[in-house]
């Protein structure tokens, strides 16, 4: 295998890898970012055992459905694609 073609196999795989690393990390992110949203209502460890995140995964299903987990999630897979990409390709 000649440098060219590990390059772009290196390329390639990291690219790869990025696009599926973020794809399947953004429903946390989105569920993070509106449980911060909703600060208010999440003041001490009790408002955890009270279900507050369990609510706001339920709410956000019935009022969004699934694509509700997954707002902006192509530009947001586009750039880890390519920042992964070129880290793992200059590493």
């Amino acid at each position: 295998m000649t440098e060219a073609e590990k390059l772009r196999t290196t390329m390639m795989a990291s690219t790869l890898a990025g696009s599926v690393a973020k794809f399947v990390v953004h429903p946390i992110d989105t569920i993070k970012a509106k449980v911060q949203v909703n600060r208010s209502r999440i003041d001490n460890l009790q408002d955890f055992r009270q279900g507050v995140i369990k609510d706001i995964i339920g709410k956000t299903f019935q009022n969004e459905g699934i694509k509700g987990f997954f707002p902006g999630v192509g530009l947001s897979v586009l750039g880890s694609a390519v920042a992964f990409s070129a880290y793992m390709t200059t590493y």
